[in-house]
C-alpha cells in the first residue's frame, strides 16, 4: 500500500501514517515534512488466510481479498476450461504448423 503524504501548513510538521487493516493496526510511519513537501509512504502487506480485507490510512480505505493457490492462475474459471493448458496447446499447434509450413517450401 502507498500512501502520498503532504504538509499544506504554514511550518514543518511530524505526522504518524497509520495502516489499518481490518480495523486495528497493522503498521505506522513517522514523516517529518517541511512546508508545502511531501512524500509516499509505502506499507507492504502479506495475508496468508483466504478472505477480503479493508485497509484503511486516515480517511481513505480500500480492500484487497486473498485467495487460495487452487483458486489462482491456470484453473478452471467458475464452470469454464482451464486456461493455461488451452493456451499451451494453442501454442503447441502453433509450432508445429509452422515447422510444417517451413518443411513444405
Amino acid at each position: 500500500v502507498a500512501v502520498d503524504v503532504k504538509n499544506t501548513g504554514e511550518a514543518e510538521g511530524s505526522k504518524t501514517v497509520k495502516l489499518k487493516i481490518e480495523g486495528e493496526i497493522a503498521d505506522k510511519e513517522t514523516v517529518t515534512l517541511s512546508s508545502g513537501k511531501s512524500t509516499t509512504v509505502e506499507f507492504p502487506i502479506s495475508k496468508e488466510k483466504e478472505g477480503t480485507y479493508e485497509v484503511t490510512v486516515g480517511e481513505m480505505s480500500k480492500s484487497f481479498e486473498v485467495v487460495s493457490e487452487e483458486a489462482g492462475e491456470g484453473q478452471k474459471p467458475e464452470g469454464g476450461l482451464p486456461v493455461i493448458p488451452i493456451g499451451i496447446g494453442i501454442a503447441v499447434i502453433v509450432i508445429i504448423a509452422v515447422i510444417l509450413l517451413y518443411r513444405w517450401r
